[in-house]
């Protein structure tokens, strides 16, 4: 795992993973080489940084047929959105007990 941080800003820049050996996985699955990396950038200054970039590859066997693939994906459109606990503005009255 390398993890690259902004020294200026100490805010995350890069994260990549590489598989150093292969392993086997219960028994009829090996995971023969495999690498990850994920892109942050700063959108909006007065908050962390996102993903903006993912891309993956690996290959593998199971049960002696060889799997593989890579797969890239790019955020390029970022829109602030209110969280969910702030979308509902309720103003919680006194506590009164229901008589049956």
């Amino acid at each position: 795992v390398f993890v690259r941080i902004e020294r200026a800003t100490e805010s995350l820049r890069l994260i990549d993973v590489k598989l150093r050996s292969s392993f086997r996985v219960a028994g009829i699955v090996k995971v023969k080489s495999g690498e990850a990396q994920m892109q942050f950038a700063r959108v909006l200054p007065e908050f962390g940084p996102t993903v903006t970039a993912i891309t993956a590859d690996g290959q593998a066997s199971v049960l002696f047929v060889p799997v593989g693939g890579r797969t890239a994906m790019t955020r390029t459109d970022f829109k602030r959105v209110t969280p969910y606990d702030e979308r509902f503005e309720v103003k919680l009255g006194p506590l009164k007990a229901l008589d049956f």
